[in-house]
């Protein structure tokens, strides 16, 4: 199994061999104080079998940790079928797209974060990385720069 594609997301959802994406493809998540708890996100990830591994099934895993290795607690397991499509050749390489969706995640810290993909307990690459920030404040007695201002021709 191999990840061809794998982002964060508002939302998303995968339906009829189609992943649906709202809001994808972010790599940040600006929050205003720590611990901090985000609403909803999603995992979606396009996966690819190879001949060998279809039909068939598998276990995949999803974990979040944060930089440091430590397991927040979030997570997702599925046993999968894959199958064959009706115009499925011998040989051909089967697409699977998968939604993986995450209500109130706690961040307790600032910092890196990755989602952890495993198939079978053998980990996948790329793994889905973002950062949880807060934004920069002007330092105390520093005037707030405002708004950037366009450039005059």
């Amino acid at each position: 199994m191999k990840i061809l594609s794998a982002m964060l997301a508002d939302a998303a959802d995968a339906l009829n061999g189609k992943l649906y994406i709202h809001g994808g493809g972010w790599d940040s998540l600006v929050v205003r104080e720590f611990p901090a708890v985000h609403p909803m996100m999603a995992v979606a990830l396009l996966l690819c079998a190879d001949a060998g591994e279809s039909p068939g099934t598998g276990e995949l895993r999803v974990h979040l940790v944060d930089e440091d290795g430590n397991d927040t607690g979030a997570g997702a397991a599925a046993l999968l079928g894959i199958g064959h499509g009706p115009l499925h050749r011998r040989g051909q390489k089967t697409l699977v797209p998968i939604s993986i969706p995450f209500a109130t995640i706690r961040f307790e810290k600032p910092g890196g974060y990755e989602f952890r993909v495993l198939w079978n307990g053998q980990p996948l690459s790329p793994s889905v990385v973002f950062s949880v920030v807060t934004p920069p404040m002007p330092s105390l007695g520093q005037p707030y720069p405002g708004p950037p201002q366009p450039e005059s021709a």
